[in-house]
């Protein structure tokens, strides 16, 4: 007799599909509850949101410059790295608790100089006492023997360029009549003259998001919310020790700014020559205006801490001799033509052994890379005319 008894064949069908369904769905919930421990061990931790650190609430419009710093800013900026208060005036200065404005009436007797650049201008990371523009008035007060001889405005702006820069300057800037303006220019001399920070929208609180963002920028400023990417890429950080291949890319990735590299100076490159003609532009519209232009050039944290190359060799860094003759050979051409350059380059690598100028994951200075920053600019700033750029092998001035 024969049996009409069978399997059905779409059984393991099924059994396989549902086991990879369960596996999904666990893996989705661990995932999820991954994220939101992180989450909470990075509130308890630092007392703040993770998101706050992506997108901190400190912006305000500006029909010049796009945006600016939020005027009467008094704003608690804490990482795992470091916990500092944000103050500003109501002009939207970097300033004291004590948020006192500053006049465009000058004091008599005493030097002015304007302070533009981005986030190490403002001081991203170090209190109001630990910025480089406080360390600068008093060692160039210091110098003259004179105490409150010299006077720093703060007009630092953090993620601003120097386009943008410079439209405030002869809008608003130029009104404070500074006998200097100096401007930051960090990682690479090569500055775009045209920048897009009118694509720039602000939410309610005052954090900046990018106007029509694409969908792979939308994406990724999602993911920087993630505990998980951001603990996961400081796992990267911590212990990656391979060295990326080219991969015919010259971009350099997170250094805040864009970036990238260049094999040798070239003035008919035509990103170098762009570069250049902002230089002179800008340059043309402080002289008019009877102010001295000062160009403060120094590098990111690679350059100057040997360790932290590793992360950076993923990221697009990939011959850190290179670029700094590069960037020296620039400041050499600009001193060439007379540019004021000051290249702290060397100054900062020779006084490694003092500490840790820069953070670890975060690509702003310590207060000891504020103040040697601040000090190695005062001196050059004090040896006389022509100080051009400091040879970053020799650290010696252009002639």
């Amino acid at each position: 007799m024969t049996s009409t008894m069978s399997t059905p064949a779409t059984a393991p069908a099924r059994s396989w599909k549902v086991k990879l369904a369960a596996a999904l769905v666990a893996a989705a919930f661990c995932l999820i509850v991954a994220e939101i421990v992180l989450q909470a061990y990075y509130w308890v931790g630092v007392g703040q949101p993770l998101w706050r650190r992506v997108s901190p609430g400190i912006y305000a419009l500006n029909e010049h410059a796009g945006y600016w710093n939020k005027p009467l800013l008094s704003y608690h900026h804490q990482t795992h790295e470091f916990d500092v208060m944000l103050y500003t005036n109501e002009q939207g200065f970097r300033s004291s608790k004590a948020q006192a404005p500053v006049s465009y009436e000058r004091t008599p007797g005493v030097e002015r100089i304007l302070l533009l650049g981005p986030s190490f201008a403002f001081g991203w990371g170090v209190n109001y006492e630990d910025t480089f523009a406080v360390f600068l008035a008093n060692a160039l007060s210091q110098a003259k023997g004179a105490p409150g001889s010299v006077e720093v405005i703060n007009a630092g702006v953090p993620a601003q360029g120097p386009a943008a820069q410079l439209a405030w300057f002869r809008a608003e800037g130029e009104k404070y009549r500074p006998d200097i303006a100096m401007q930051f220019v960090y990682g690479s001399m090569v500055v775009p003259q045209k920048e897009n920070w009118n694509k720039v929208e602000l939410t309610a609180d005052g954090a900046m998001v990018q106007r029509d963002a694409g969908l792979s920028q939308r994406l990724k400023g999602i993911a920087k919310n993630s505990a998980l990417v951001f603990y996961g890429w400081i796992a990267v950080t911590n212990f990656q020790r391979m060295v990326a291949s080219d991969g015919g890319s010259r971009e350099i990735t997170g250094a805040g700014r864009v970036m990238k590299r260049f094999r040798e100076f070239d003035p008919n490159d035509p990103e170098i020559a762009e570069a250049l003609a902002f230089y002179r532009e800008q340059r043309e519209a402080m002289s008019a205006r009877g102010v001295r232009q000062v160009i403060v050039h120094f590098p990111l944290a690679y350059m100057v801490h040997p360790e932290d190359r590793a992360r950076w060799s993923h990221q697009g860094v990939l011959d850190t001799e290179e670029e700094l003759r590069f960037n020296e050979a620039f400041c050499q051409a600009l001193a060439a033509e007379g540019f004021e350059v000051i290249n702290i380059t060397q100054d900062l690598i020779d006084a490694v052994p003092q500490g840790r100028l820069y953070f670890p994951v975060d690509i702003h200075w310590t207060p000891l890379g504020n103040r040697v920053a601040a000090e190695a600019t005062a001196a050059k700033l004090l040896s006389g005319p022509a100080r051009g750029s400091a040879g970053a092998a020799a650290g010696s001035g252009a002639p």
